[in-house]
């Protein structure tokens, strides 16, 4: 897969991540868990078990960053 495909991706990404920004959410990594959650039990039984891990790496990713980020502020 090519770096290009994914460019528009990443650009929504950026934009939504502005827009977040621009309403003054606050970076609390618990909402995007909850949405991915939330997504996941939606979907669950349409997508594919190999579709479902890719999504649960996802969650993985922004757990563990929370995780580290909580780690951090507490020292």
């Amino acid at each position: 897969m090519g770096q290009q495909q994914f460019k528009p991706f990443i650009e929504l990404f950026k934009r939504t991540a502005e827009a977040l920004d621009a309403r003054g959410e606050p970076v609390e990594l618990d909402t995007p868990l909850a949405l991915l959650s939330r997504l996941m039990s939606d979907v669950e039984g349409y997508l594919s078990e190999t579709e479902m891990l890719v999504l649960a790496e996802i969650g993985g990713y922004i757990y563990r960053e929370g995780k580290r980020s909580k780690t951090l502020q507490r020292d």
